[in-house]
């Protein structure tokens, strides 16, 4: 009986174990693309969207894992709020397959890579790496107030 117990208990640990992780595979993969959508229609999706409606944008090619690019995501996340309805924030991660026809048009070398569109879907900067969040700012800032 005592053995059936530790059994029962154990696999009650294992069920949990499993629970926890999906969960946080869910939340990490929630927190890993920025507002708009992405998360049900994928990068692809939002970038066009974006770009036939003449806006401007802000799109952040990344991983998940590599450092810069977990200091990008971090920044784009404070800095979004700040640019809501100004520029929209795309996220593009390398590993995830939504992102793949962002990646094919784009074609990039090295991550992070951001690219800065305007409201004709020129785009008028590249950056390659990690961009400081003041930096940032400042270039989205005069993103903005040029109308793209």
């Amino acid at each position: 009986m005592r053995n059936k117990t530790i059994v029962v208990i154990a696999v009650l640990v294992a069920l949990v174990a499993i629970i926890v992780a999906i969960i946080a595979a869910k939340s990490y993969r929630d927190r890993a693309g920025m507002s708009g959508g992405h998360r049900t229609n994928g990068p692809a999706r939002v970038l066009e969207e974006s770009l036939s409606d003449h806006k401007t944008i802000w799109l952040l090619i990344h991983s998940t894992m590599c450092i810069p690019c977990k200091e990008m995501e971090q920044t784009a996340r404070e800095l979004e709020p700040e640019f809501k309805g100004k520029i929209v924030f795309v996220s593009a991660i390398v590993d995830d397959p939504k992102a793949d026809a962002v990646l094919k048009k784009y074609k990039i070398e090295l991550i992070p890579t951001s690219f800065f569109i305007n409201s004709d879907g020129k785009v008028v900067k590249k950056v390659v790496g990690a961009i400081p969040k003041a930096e940032l700012r400042r270039k989205l800032r005069e993103l903005a107030e040029a109308g793209g």
